[in-house]
């Protein structure tokens, strides 16, 4: 009899001093009993909710929680809440389990409540806070990438028309040059010259590829692997689809890439990669694979810079990045991002 006003004592102890509201409630889902602190959550007394019958309840989108535990299951629901006609609503987390009797059969429930409204306006604070950080990213990346296509036409319409004619007046000069010695020295110049040319080439391309503008993203990405394949001798294999999209979108996609070799180049070690790109469900996905010695948890960190680049461009568009590697058994990169209609951003 002692142990039993003991446990008694405890479970008092427990409901009633709980930081969380609790109530039970019978099968026929009327309220039997319930602690202070879920009186104080609805603001009301305790005469006023003991034989409540919660079918009568106003709102009643947290019926359904409390109908599974007299079903005998878990019941759970978050969301809006609303006591009545003219109450506030406020956001609450509703968890019902069911209460047996002796043999087993559900007599009711028990129900813990927690007002989660403060949590909530907190979310939608930093989702409306994250919200603007990404268009504001998204204005600075699309601004960044009409600078880059600026200052590549800038160095080709004045230093590579400039460098063309500088060739032109060396070669101009060296058919006049009576001396051997000096016609020598002015093909070495020449030599210097044309090599110039080739770096702001380069320069131009690296800054906005002609060809993503003239033949689209299918065709700059191919470009893009052929030229790196000449350069570091990795054989990329690439599948793509005639995808279209809208330039911003393309450039987005085309950086991504581009990105993505980079890395490869730098750090994978491979003498393989494959890259597929195609549309399914008016989703773009990109898969890049290498053969190389697979990144860890550590060289994502360590890299970290890159591949942030890398998903936050695929956010801009409210697509997501895996990167999966296994040491000595290569990295693949894999991206879906939603495509844009053509009356959509970046127009």
């Amino acid at each position: 009899m002692k142990r039993l006003e003991e446990n008694e004592e405890i479970y008092h102890l427990l409901f009633h001093q709980s930081p969380i509201g609790v109530f039970i409630f019978n099968s026929r889902l009327v309220i039997t009993e319930c602690n202070e602190r879920f009186l104080a959550m609805i603001q009301s007394r305790r005469e006023q909710i003991i034989g409540l019958d919660m079918n009568t309840l106003y709102d009643k989108r947290t019926l359904p929680s409390m109908l599974d535990a007299i079903a005998g299951k878990l019941g759970i629901y978050e969301g809006p809440h609303r006591a009545g006609e003219k109450a506030p609503e406020t956001w609450v987390y509703l968890r019902c389990a069911p209460l047996f009797d002796r043999i087993d059969n559900v007599k009711g429930g028990v129900a813990i409540a927690e007002d989660i409204t403060e949590r909530k306006l907190l979310e939608f604070q930093l989702q409306n806070s994250l919200s603007r950080m990404r268009d504001y990213s998204a204005r600075v990346v699309q601004a960044g990438e009409k600078e880059r296509a600026r200052i590549a036409r800038e160095i080709h319409d004045s230093l590579g028309q400039s460098l063309t004619c500088f060739k032109m007046e060396l070669e101009w000069l060296a058919g006049r040059m009576a001396n051997p010695d000096h016609g020598q020295r002015i093909q070495t110049i020449s030599e210097m010259v044309d090599q110039t040319i080739d770096s702001v080439r380069k320069i131009c391309t690296e800054l906005r590829p002609s060809v993503l503008e003239e033949l689209g993203l299918s065709a700059a990405v191919e470009w893009l692997a052929k030229d790196i394949q000449k350069r570091t001798g990795i054989i990329i294999e690439v599948d793509c689809e005639e995808i279209y999209l809208i330039p911003d979108q393309a450039t987005t996609v085309f950086r991504i890439v581009q990105e993505a070799l980079t890395n490869i180049c730098r750090h994978a070690r491979a003498t393989e990669a494959v890259i597929f790109l195609f549309a399914e469900d008016n989703m773009l996905r990109l898969e890049i694979s290498d053969n190389g010695i697979g990144i860890s948890e550590n060289m994502i960190s360590m890299y970290s810079l890159g591949l942030m680049g890398m998903r936050e461009r695929a956010i801009l568009w409210n697509g997501s990045i895996k990167i999966k590697g296994r040491p000595g058994r290569g990295t693949n990169i894999s991206a879906i991002i939603p495509i844009a209609e053509m009356t959509g951003q970046g127009e």
